[in-house]
């Protein structure tokens, strides 16, 4: 057996002209399959932009958490940064003197 959908029948209104383009444009046994198409089209769109509203307000609260988090933490890396090129630093200095002295 197949999976079949309950099909439910409902009557919603329209105005004249745009039910007398419809039905002038739709073939009458294709008519409840374009409503599908357009409604499920329609319904697929507003959860889209539900889901992108969702996210930019997500993206502003973690922005103001990085924000935060970096306020916290950067005096630690502004040290570290300095103390990791002072080290480097000597050991340049090293190593160009090891150089000089076996080049020289």
């Amino acid at each position: 057996m197949g999976n079949r959908v309950k099909v439910i029948k409902r009557t919603y209104s329209l105005t004249e002209p745009l039910w007398r383009r419809f039905e002038e444009i739709v073939p009458k046994r294709e008519r409840s399959r374009v409503i599908t198409e357009l409604v499920s089209r329609w319904i697929e769109e507003k959860e889209r932009e539900r889901l992108r509203k969702e996210i930019l307000e997500g993206c502003q609260e973690m922005a103001e958490v990085y924000m935060e988090v970096e306020k916290e933490f950067h005096p630690l890396e502004e040290e570290v940064e300095g103390t990791l090129c002072g080290f480097g630093w000597i050991l340049w200095k090293d190593l160009s003197r090891l150089v000089k002295d076996r080049l020289w």
